[in-house]
């Protein structure tokens, strides 16, 4: 025993000395070779340069070598088995005398196991979730009018979402312009935009959220503004003028406490006894449309927190609870509503003192509309659409204070803008318990989006990708809310991959990540709360610009983001999520008994299993009134009791735990009091799509005059044509590289397919004393619908056709499917009556010669092509003389390229192109069925009287 206790230390001794002698032969440089080595045939699971060795330190006494890595090694999505892959390689890869060494690897400052994501780490850090730091009082504003609370979605979460870049005084140009270049018929400016609006903020709102936005929202063109003194502002019961920061109309600015304006206090009370005080805003609204309404007031510890708002409209009211102890003194997105020209009682916006409290509410101004920006830098004015400005203009004309948009004097509006994106958010945060070290609204924003699609750009028919950018080194690496900011990594992190995997299931490709830039980017830095700017794309790139222009790419990438960031801040909360369903199909509404009867079919999210619907909400509007609040249903059908003689619009959302989806195409039915029969009308208009390619191996690019597409709803995401096709040219300069196009639109609104043309289509039958209803297209091949009960079908087509690009998002866009054929041929053989309606009713069906079969033998009209006079838009027939557009508007999409068709054997010609007399439209008639087939879109007749006196001809046509 004694023994072994002496020989133990000369048995370690010689170990320590052979160890020695053994690093010695090998030496460090042979150790850093290896390493060095290893890595220079690294390949990185995304998309970035060379990986490349920075430093290797080794320390023999500790028996560690520390590896150091360039920062685009970070860039990486770490999981796991990534990490344990990456020390597994190296260490098989290094001399056998140094493999048993403890190894750590370094990049970007982070040993990368840190890097791991926590929401995919094994063992969750739980000091980076929202513990103790929390916001649990009310929401800045909540809808009380909506029938359903999002339990497990983003009920109560403020989040601030910045589209980018905007229009913008270049003071080193001396002009206004926009920030990006006009390239592939847009510009960054506009196509950012086009995620956010109508796609990323109402996903997160129907998920419970309040959004901020840095730019102006609305894309109505008008506005009007009512403050209180102003002749349209009235109060009934008791308020006290109160001193301090206001709205100033001669300034068209919410200004600060520098400037003193007078408000409207009133006292609230939850007794029986209060005094009820209401303050109204009766604005004279220009012209009938849908306006947004934004609120704005004056905070102090004395307002309550459920302020109660009153928004009447032509569907109805609708109201909010506003929580005036924050926000006050910038505008407040209520909601938008529909509005009729002029003053009326449903026109309005009401502040009472109702409340569970008691305490005061503040009554300042109300604006109806985004309207038109009126800028004047260095003695040059801008008017432009509002939601078009730059946030540096917005933020201004929002109350923010000279430090939030101002951060150079006025001197450099390019990177004031870039500033002011980030600084509006800390604004609004500031006191907040996400920001309390900074001063400002105390809204208790906890999130940062900002969406750009300026990757970069590289040579080829490639995808460039997308980029997540985060900032971690500022701030000693610390939120405003002592949260590390390795969290934002985290959020990018979950975004990219959430792309990346939504992509390849909705579309077959395969998407490039380039990484997790964790770079000093003003946007990702500057953001006391977590921040990331998603480069999603380049729109220097032809092949994402192809992408990009579809609106159905767009649907996917946000709804993929909106998943990732309902997904984060539910595990930051350490909660459940449900995400909301997707929107509803086969709709039809139909006669039952004396009732309308609305049905639809739920659409399964392959995936998302959590998005499936357990209820819906159908929205009403009646005559040419709004949409209402909506009424909640658990089934898959609503009926209602008709009056006669007035049209009824119907949309349906689905709805579950974790919110409510986009909502369904509008149909709409009419009970005429004459009653000459019944109309069904089909929609079979559904395209979505971006505007025309040229691919060959000289030219590249879209051509928006021959097609430009079909967007969704309304849209400013065209700046103009593009004129620079030269696949050569992508070198160039910029005023003639590969992709430029002018600025003939400019960011206007146009109308795409704003899918509610049976009430289009429905008005003009009713008018002409027959009854109608509508279905979509599928309900018709599925079977739900038997054409043969209608005396009437009206087909839709308007700018329907098939193209080489619906296969990528599983659509059929063809005008006239197997199926339909097959539904329209048995309904003609058993008598029926078929108008059809659209631009590419003859062009869509040349491919087959079935198709060719079924128009000439069945409708009983050929293709002669497109109608070759760009502008002609006269067309006579049937007695009728009348326009029909062919360049788009914010009302109606343009027929670019109406069809010209002639009739087949024992057919007729109905309509004319007036200027060329060549055939628009042909008539048959048989002892069986008859048939007219318009070579443009009914829809696009210009004027509903027009509309009526045609629509009465065909009528007569296939049914005297």
């Amino acid at each position: 025993m004694f023994k072994r206790i002496r020989i133990i230390p000369v048995i370690i001794s010689v170990a320590l000395t052979i160890c020695s002698i053994t690093y010695g032969q090998v030496g460090s440089s042979v150790i850093r070779a290896s390493v060095k080595d290893h890595f220079t045939g690294y390949i990185s699971e995304v998309d970035t340069t060379p990986v490349r060795v920075e430093r290797v330190d080794i320390s023999t006494r500790g028996r560690h070598i520390e590896v150091y890595l360039n920062p685009q090694f970070s860039y990486q999505l770490f999981r796991h088995e990534m990490v344990d892959s990456i020390y597994h390689n190296l260490r098989q890869d290094l001399p056998d005398e140094v493999k048993r060494y403890d190894i750590s690897i370094y990049s970007n400052s982070y040993e990368i196991k840190e890097m791991i994501p926590n929401w995919a780490r094994n063992r969750v850090i739980r000091e980076n979730l929202r513990n103790d730091i929390k916001y649990e009082g009310k929401p800045w504003v909540l809808d009380e009018s909506r029938p359903y609370t999002p339990t497990d979605g983003l009920f109560g979460i403020h989040i601030a979402v910045t589209p980018s870049h905007g229009y913008y005084y270049d003071q080193a140009d001396t002009l206004w312009q926009w920030q990006r270049p006009p390239l592939y018929c847009t510009t960054e400016d506009l196509l950012s935009q086009s995620f956010t609006y109508p796609f990323l903020i109402p996903m997160l709102e129907n998920a419970g959220a309040i959004v901020h936005t840095s730019r102006e929202r609305d894309r109505q063109s008008s506005s009007v503004t009512v403050k209180m003194g102003h002749d349209r502002f009235r109060t009934d019961g008791r308020w006290e003028e109160s001193v301090g920061g206001g709205y100033v109309p001669d300034s068209a600015r919410i200004c600060s406490d520098s400037l003193q304006t007078v408000t409207y206090n009133a006292a609230t009370g939850n007794g029986p006894g209060t005094e009820m005080s209401t303050a109204m805003w009766i604005p004279h609204i220009p012209k009938e449309g849908d306006y947004a309404v934004y609120v704005t007031y004056q905070s102090d510890s004395t307002r309550v927190d459920d302020a109660r708002y009153i928004v009447f409209h032509t569907g109805g009211t609708t109201t909010f609870r506003v929580n005036q102890r924050m926000g006050g003194g910038t505008w407040l997105y209520l909601g938008t509503f529909h509005f009729k020209e002029g003053q009326s009682p449903r026109g309005m916006v009401t502040l009472d003192n109702n409340s569970a409290q008691t305490g005061t509410v503040n009554a300042d101004a109300v604006r109806f509309g985004g309207g038109t920006a009126f800028e004047t830098r260095a003695g040059l004015d801008a008017e432009i659409e509002r939601y078009n400005i730059a946030s540096r203009y917005y933020a201004r004309f929002a109350g923010a204070p000279d430090s939030v948009f101002s951060k150079y004097q006025g001197e450099d509006d390019y990177r004031e803008d870039i500033w002011t994106r980030p600084y509006m958010t800390n604004w609004l945060s500031g006191g907040s318990v996400f920001n309390r070290a900074n001063p400002g609204l105390e809204v208790p924003i906890e999130l940062s989006f900002s969406l750009h699609t300026d990757a970069g750009y590289r040579y080829g028919d490639t995808i460039v990708g997308s980029i997540g950018i985060c900032t971690t080194d500022f701030n000693e690496g610390k939120l405003g809310d002592g949260h590390n900011r390795i969290i934002s990594r985290d959020l990018a992190d979950m975004v990219l991959t959430g792309l990346k995997d939504d992509i390849k299931a909705g579309t077959g490709q395969e998407w490039v990540l380039r990484g997790v830039w964790d770079k000093n980017y003003c946007e990702s830095r500057e953001p006391q709360v977590i921040s990331m700017m998603l480069e999603l794309l380049s729109h220097q790139n032809y092949w994402e610009m192809k992408l990009a222009l579809n609106p159905n790419f767009r649907f996917l990438v946000s709804r993929s983001i909106y998943k990732s960031l309902l997904k984060y801040v539910c595990f930051l909360y350490d909660r459940p999520y449900v995400v909301q369903p997707l929107p509803v199909e086969q709709m039809q509404v139909i006669e039952s008994g004396s009732r309308l009867l609305l049905q639809w079919h739920a659409v399964t999210d392959t995936l998302e299993p959590t998005a499936v619907p357990d209820s819906y909400i159908v929205y009403t509007a009646v005559g040419d009134n709004g949409f209402d609040n909506g009424t909640l249903v658990h089934e898959n059908r609503y009926s209602i009791t008709p009056e006669k003689d007035l049209v009824y619009r119907f949309k349906v959302t689905a709805v579950n735990r974790g919110g409510e989806s986009l909502p369904s195409e509008t149909l709409a039915a009419g009970i005429a009091s004459a009653n000459k029969g019944k109309v069904l009308i089909v929609n079979g208009f559904q395209r979505l799509s971006e505007p025309m390619t040229i691919e060959t191996d000289s030219t590249l690019g879209f051509d928006i005059l021959t097609d430009p597409g079909v967007q969704y709803m309304k849209s400013p995401i065209l700046c103009g044509a593009q004129y620079i096709f030269d696949r050569n040219a992508i070198d160039y300069e910029e005023e003639v590289s590969l992709g430029i196009s002018d600025d003939r639109y400019n960011g206007r609104l146009l109308a795409g397919n704003t899918f509610d043309y049976p009430e289009v289509h429905g008005r003009a039958v009713m008018d002409a004393g027959w009854s109608f209803v509508s279905c979509s297209r599928e309900a018709v091949q599925n079977g739900s619908i038997n054409l043969e009960d209608y005396t009437v079908v009206d087909l839709i087509l308007g700018l329907q056709k098939r193209s080489l690009n619906d296969t990528l998002y599983g659509k059929d866009y063809s005008t006239f499917t197997p199926e339909l054929q097959r539904k329209i041929g048995s309904y003609l053989d058993n008598g029926g009556r078929l108008l059809t309606s659209g631009s590419y009713v003859g062009a869509d069906m040349i491919s087959t010669l079935s198709d060719e079969d079924f128009t000439m033998n069945r409708l009983h009209y050929r293709w002669d092509g497109p109608m070759p006079d760009s502008l002609e838009e006269r067309v006579r027939g049937l007695r009728n003389r009348f326009r029909i557009q062919r360049e788009a508007d914010e009302q109606m999409y343009g027929v670019t390229r109406p069809d010209v068709i002639s009739p087949t054997k024992n057919a007729e010609k109905l309509f004319t192109y007036e200027g060329t007399g060549l055939c628009a439209g042909v008539g048959y008639k048989n002892r069986k069925y008859r048939c007219v087939t318009l070579g443009f879109p009914f829809e696009s007749i210009g004027s509903l009287k027009e509309r009526s006196n045609v629509m009465e001809s065909i009528l007569k046509y296939l049914t005297n």
